[in-house]
């Protein structure tokens, strides 16, 4: 549906209230695109007063409102561990994640600037977040 507001150049029917829409008062216009299977097409052209136009969309989505109530759904469940916890286990993961990105920057290197003590010390801090974090909740799937 198309819809915009204009002037209007002749008087109409409001479609909300069924009054007449004066001619140089402000209404809002929609015009409605219909279309059949066999492809026959035809518009429907609908005229509001403007504060009709808010009043019955705003009704609208009351109406929907209580109808379908919503439901926050977006992203991921909220974890049931607790606070202290969480936030304990949040820390291991990001420490965990700045370990793998010194590891990728070190392995990037050409052969001979690459350090292999620094590569086993990355690896051992590996380990010990593996440790660390199977006390609070467990080790995720993904770490091994």
């Amino acid at each position: 549906m198309d819809i915009w507001i204009k002037r209007a150049s002749r008087a109409a029917t409001c479609v909300y209230c069924k009054e007449e829409i004066k001619k140089q008062d402000f209404m809002v216009i929609g015009k409605l695109w219909r279309k059949l299977k066999s492809g026959k097409t035809w518009l429907i052209m609908l005229r509001w007063h403007t504060q009709c136009y808010i009043v019955q969309g705003v009704a609208a989505i009351k109406d929907k409102e209580i109808r379908e109530p919503k439901i926050e759904k977006r992203g991921r469940k909220k974890s049931i561990l607790p606070d202290d916890i969480r936030i304990k286990r949040l820390k291991i993961m990001r420490r965990r994640a700045s370990v793998l990105q010194r590891i990728k920057a070190e392995v990037k290197k050409p052969k001979k600037k690459q350090k292999f003590e620094v590569l086993v010390h990355l690896g051992s801090l590996l380990d010990k977040c593996k440790d660390e974090i199977k006390d609070t909740g467990g080790i995720p799937t993904t770490w091994d």
